[in-house]
């Protein structure tokens, strides 16, 4: 005897525009606060991590980041390539962080 499989839904998807006006809104929100407060600021301290890391050789980003972050170095591979073609500053530095935070609104979106 085979039981059915009962689903439940909580609702139906909001309508596009009240996702596209949060992503929006959300995206604008974190670029204000980023342009007008950190992104020409001085490094935190995961920053100056994250700057040190990078700061040599992409054979010194392997291994400063699996030495000190414990961690997988492919975030600081990425960062490191980013700041070979876009420069050495503080605003090249968050820009990748910016871009995904970004990409991730749109990722959530669609869950």
């Amino acid at each position: 005897m085979s039981e059915a499989k009962e689903t439940y839904t909580i609702g139906e998807r909001s309508s596009p525009f009240l996702g596209i006006t949060a992503s929006i809104s959300a995206a604008g929100i974190l670029l204000y606060s980023l342009v007008n407060y950190s992104l020409w600021g001085s490094f935190w301290l995961d920053e100056t991590i994250s700057y040190w890391i990078t700061n040599n050789s992409f054979h010194d980003v392997t291994q400063r980041a699996i030495s000190h972050q414990g961690q997988s170095p492919l975030y600081f591979w990425i960062l490191w390539a980013w700041r070979q073609a876009i420069g050495h500053n503080e605003f090249a530095l968050r820009l990748p962080s910016l871009l995904f935070g970004l990409a991730s609104l749109a990722v959530l979106w669609n869950l």
